[in-house]
């Protein structure tokens, strides 16, 4: 130090042994606004609930259209190897008769040629439905409070009924609903990592 100076070379900084673990990402908070005036893109004569979710092929690139969805966004979750992987989340208006409430239809999936599910002896990767973690609605009243959500877990193919909100829907022990992804490995010497 010179006449109150810090004086030298600027010079990197070395945090020798100060590594910590990795640690898969257990839990999720999202929050996005809807715009109630948004125009329902993927639309069902026969099942207009899950028409976002009838649209998606994860044998595709991508697997849903741009022109499909109203809304997405992109998470960055971690696995146990502390590797980085994105989930999409897309949202759709569903057009419905009732003038009381607002029904969103949702999606969220990780990247189909990440996934290494399997369900009854079939690698999911090599369906149309890789990728897909879970799809449901969300309903909303004239005020915009959410009153109540359906979840569907994929390969699951079990609809939960709607719940009132703020009780959630799902299998965690908070009635959150519960996606359960398994990465492919990200470098040769990882394992096949199942959660």
């Amino acid at each position: 130090m010179e006449n109150g100076y810090i004086t030298g070379t600027p010079s990197d900084i070395q945090l020798d042994g100060s590594q910590s673990p990795p640690s898969a990402s257990t839990e999720i908070n999202f929050s996005m606004n809807l715009d109630s005036t948004a125009t329902d893109n993927a639309t069902s004569a026969t099942d207009p609930y899950a028409a976002l979710f009838n649209y998606y092929d994860g044998t595709q690139e991508p697997p849903i259209g741009d022109s499909l969805y109203a809304y997405s966004s992109t998470i960055t979750v971690f696995d146990e190897n502390g590797s980085a992987h994105d989930l999409s989340v897309y949202m759709d208006p569903v057009t419905t008769t009732d003038e009381n409430s607002m029904v969103w239809e949702y999606s969220v999936a990780c990247d189909p040629g990440e996934d290494q599910r399997d369900f009854a002896g079939t690698d999911m990767n090599t369906t149309s439905g890789a990728g897909m973690l879970m799809t449901g609605t969300m309903t909303f009243d004239t005020s915009g409070q959410l009153v109540s959500t359906t979840a569907l877990l994929w390969p699951i193919r079990q609809w939960m009924q709607p719940i009132p909100w703020p009780r959630r829907t799902g299998h965690s022990p908070n009635s959150i609903p519960t996606a359960t992804p398994s990465w492919k490995p990200t470098s040769p010497d990882q394992t096949k990592i199942r959660r």
